[in-house]
């Protein structure tokens, strides 16, 4: 196994990820109020991205910023313990004050990730 776990075969097979991730953005929605939930695009240099779960969410909060991140990956886990996942967590002003700034990394997240929360009408 490589560092970090890199080079290890995954647990869970696609299909089972993606049951897993309607489950957590269903209890981000209700348990945290999660108004937004996309799933941060994988680097195609990662060997686990598609495994690994990585969430942008947006919630109305007063919570302070690492509180956050810790009450939704508590969420998350409850879900699937054994799931790799992370989350940004920011409120809808810090959203719309880091797009207006330029936040390079925060537009690439809109671009780029998948939306599931709201689901996107087709």
């Amino acid at each position: 196994m490589g560092i970090f776990g890199w080079g290890a075969k995954p647990s869970k097979a696609p299909e089972e990820v993606a049951r897993l991730m309607e489950a957590m953005v269903r209890r981000l929605v209700a348990d945290y109020g999660a108004t937004r939930v996309l799933r941060i695009a994988p680097s195609e240099d990662d060997p686990m991205g598609a495994h690994k779960l990585d969430f942008l969410v947006v919630a109305d909060t007063t919570d302070p910023f690492e509180l956050r991140r810790e009450k939704v990956l508590a969420l998350l886990r409850e879900v699937d313990k054994s799931q790799p996942v992370d989350a940004l967590v920011l409120t809808p002003q810090e959203v719309e004050h880091r797009v207006k700034r330029g936040d390079y990394l925060l537009s690439e997240i809109l671009r780029y990730g998948e939306v599931l929360h709201p689901p996107v009408e087709e």
